[in-house]
């Protein structure tokens, strides 16, 4: 089982495969494995609406169940195109423990991998978002509750070094397109 959680299960379908990651000139670039036939690219940023989705649901849940929830982030790599996925997990009051096979995920196709997770936590007293974050490459959000309210941490992991990353650096502000595209198209009267 890798750290992620992410194995064969007991019926023998096959594990997801995880992203790879690498650092040039600055930029966090994929490296999709070589029987893909895909080269090298930019990793594209994560659409804002996603992440503000994930969080209010994972949200929601806490408040409705009083149970922490975690997802996991996929890419398409011949597409560059993200999504997300609800992997069978635990879910206590603190934090979320999961594993996901592809069996779990059959609406994905096999240029997908698991990019990255989004979880909900109550941290324990001295533990600090980063130390939940998960021991794969990726990109990975942690949503700190606190009284009731969140803060969302960015993390990325490539090979095996954790950093804090600028939530502006991987998060496409697409409201932000969308409120300066109506700008330049409205016309309030």
């Amino acid at each position: 089982m890798s750290p992620f959680g992410l194995n064969d299960d007991a019926h023998g379908s096959s594990a997801l495969p995880v992203v790879r990651l690498t650092l040039q000139a600055h930029r966090l670039v994929v490296v999709p494995p070589s029987n893909f036939d895909i080269a090298r690219f930019v990793l594209p940023a994560i659409e804002k609406y996603n992440v503000d989705w994930l969080a209010m649901g994972g949200s929601t849940y806490l408040s409705l169940h009083d149970r922490c929830i975690a997802f996991l982030l996929f890419l398409d790599q011949r597409h560059h195109t993200w999504s997300w996925g609800l992997p069978r997990q635990r879910a206590s009051r603190d934090s979320a423990c999961w594993t996901a096979t592809r069996a779990d995920f059959p609406q994905l196709g096999p240029d997908h991998c698991v990019t990255g997770s989004f979880q909900l936590r109550l941290l324990a007293e001295g533990e600090e978002p980063e130390d939940t974050v998960p021991r794969v490459d990726g990109i990975h959000f942690v949503q700190v509750m606190t009284n009731g309210s969140g803060s969302i941490h960015s993390f990325v992991r490539v090979a095996e070094r954790l950093a804090a990353l600028p939530a502006q650096t991987i998060i496409n502000d697409d409201l932000a397109q969308l409120q300066k595209a109506c700008g330049r198209r409205v016309l309030n009267v």
